[in-house]
């Protein structure tokens, strides 16, 4: 399914922005953790709160760095997977028109209904979700080990044994998600095969 995503128009380069702005996401989550423990870490041994002013200073800039890209990043995808939809309606629409009324009733009026406005819906959302959640899987917990091995070795050791863990538990969640997410790709490959000339 994935090298499909590839095939439509403006893929690549709506990933390599996402990819961007969660290199851009992943450095402000970094410095917002750095900062709060520099924070944290100075009240505990007794500084007063004045003379921790800039650190909590930078720590509310990279929050507000990191929502910010984060609103960018969600409003790009929704005008891709917009635009990509309405684009995969309407030529739906012309090949229903094309193959004529004969074939419409073969497959099922009810089935080019749900097809051409769920159908559509739901892969839509699936660009939505998808695109931006590769984007962090990818990059995020890469960076963030490679920073804290810089910092200590043994807890990024540490973080590199218990991501088999993290990762069986994700493989269960996505186990979990996968008969959903079937269910929608069948229908929307039903509507490609059928109905969508070759991207």
């Amino acid at each position: 399914m994935g090298k499909d995503l590839f095939l439509y128009k403006g893929m690549k380069r709506i990933l390599a922005i996402i990819t961007g702005l969660t290199i851009i996401q992943t450095a402000a989550i970094i410095l917002q953790a750095e900062w709060l423990s520099q924070a944290v870490t100075g009240l505990f041994n007794g500084k007063r709160i004045a003379s921790l002013y800039p650190v909590i200073g930078f720590f509310l800039l990279a929050f507000l760095v990191r929502h910010a890209v984060t609103t960018v990043r969600q409003k790009i995808v929704y005008q891709y997977a917009a635009q990509t939809g309405a684009d995969l309606r309407k030529r739906f629409l012309e090949q229903l028109f094309r193959l004529g009324p004969r074939f419409a009733k073969k497959e099922g009026t009810g089935r080019m209904v749900t097809l051409a406005m769920e159908g559509i819906s739901q892969f839509r959302r699936y660009l939505e979700l998808f695109l931006p959640k590769m984007a962090s899987m990818a990059i995020v917990p890469a960076a963030v080990v490679i920073y804290v091995f810089f910092q200590d070795k043994t807890s990024a050791l540490i973080l590199i044994l218990a991501l088999p863990i993290l990762i069986v538990f994700m493989i269960l969640l996505g186990l979990v998600a996968q008969k959903k997410a079937d269910r929608q790709w069948k229908s929307y490959q039903t509507l490609s095969n059928h109905f969508v000339d070759s991207l």
